[in-house]
C-alpha cells in the first residue's frame, strides 16, 4: 500500500520500544447513539464481559510487566476507537500506558514503534507484520465473533492458516508467546509468512500504484 512508504520512513526514525496491545471492537459491547454524528455509548454490563475479563488479565499480568522491563520495553494499550470509551472502566495498572486514538494519535506512529503487537482480529497490525515484526492473535471469543451478528465475517484470510503469528485463546498463552518471541524463539513459519506476504519493502509502493493506475487508463 502507498502508506507503507511513510511507515518505512518512520520506522527508521523511531525506536521499536513498545509491546503494543491493540484490541478491536465488539458490536455487542457498544450502543448506537440516536443523535446523528454522536459517538457510540457504553454498554452497562461491560465489566462482566469476556472482553473486559480477558484483556484485563493480560494488562494486569505481572509476568508481562517483568518481561517488558527486562527487554527495556513499554506496554501500550491502543483500543479501537469504538472501545476507547472503556479505558477508564478497566483495571489498568500503572505500568501500562493507554492511548485514545479519538484524540488524534497517529496509528502509524504507534505501529512503527511496535517491537511486537497483540491484537484479536484487527487488520491494522498487518502494518507491524509489514515491518517484519511479530504479531499475536488473542482470540478468546472467536465463536462469538464469527457466528454472523458482528461486523466480522470469515473470508479469504484465515488466521490460523495465514496469520502473521500464533492464534491463542488465553491470557497466559499471550504472555508465553510474547516471552518466546522477545527471547528469539518465535516459530520461523511466521517470519516466513510475513516475508512472503510483503515482498516489497523498498519505499517505492506509491510509484508502483501510480504505474498500475496509468496502465489501467492506457
Amino acid at each position: 500500500f502507498p502508506r507503507h512508504d511513510s511507515l518505512l520512513a518512520k520506522k527508521d526514525m523511531v525506536q521499536d520500544d513498545l509491546i503494543l496491545l491493540a484490541p478491536t471492537w465488539r458490536k455487542y459491547l457498544t450502543v448506537e447513539n440516536d443523535a446523528v454524528g454522536e459517538r457510540r455509548l457504553k454498554h452497562e454490563d461491560f465489566a462482566n464481559s469476556d472482553f473486559c475479563r480477558n484483556w484485563s488479565e493480560v494488562l494486569t499480568s505481572e509476568r508481562l510487566r517483568d518481561i517488558a522491563q527486562a527487554q527495556g520495553l513499554k506496554i501500550m494499550l491502543v483500543p479501537h476507537p469504538n472501545m476507547a470509551m472503556y479505558i477508564e472502566d478497566m483495571a489498568i495498572p500503572d505500568w501500562v500506558e493507554t492511548v485514545d486514538v479519538r484524540e488524534g494519535a497517529s496509528y502509524q506512529d504507534l505501529l512503527s514503534r511496535a517491537r511486537i503487537a497483540v491484537t484479536d482480529y484487527s487488520s491494522a497490525v498487518s502494518d507491524v507484520a509489514f515491518l517484519q515484526r511479530p504479531v499475536i492473535y488473542f482470540q478468546f471469543d472467536a465463536d462469538e465473533m464469527f457466528k454472523g451478528d458482528h461486523v466480522y465475517k470469515r473470508g479469504f484470510f484465515e488466521f490460523e492458516r495465514d496469520g502473521f503469528g500464533p492464534v491463542v485463546k488465553t491470557a497466559t498463552k499471550v504472555v508465553d508467546h510474547i516471552d518466546e518471541v522477545l527471547s528469539g524463539r518465535e516459530d520461523p513459519i511466521f517470519a516466513a509468512r510475513r516475508a512472503e506476504s510483503f515482498p516489497f519493502r523498498d519505499g517505492q509502493s506509491c510509484q508502483r500504484v501510480i504505474r498500475a493506475v496509468e496502465r489501467l487508463h492506457g
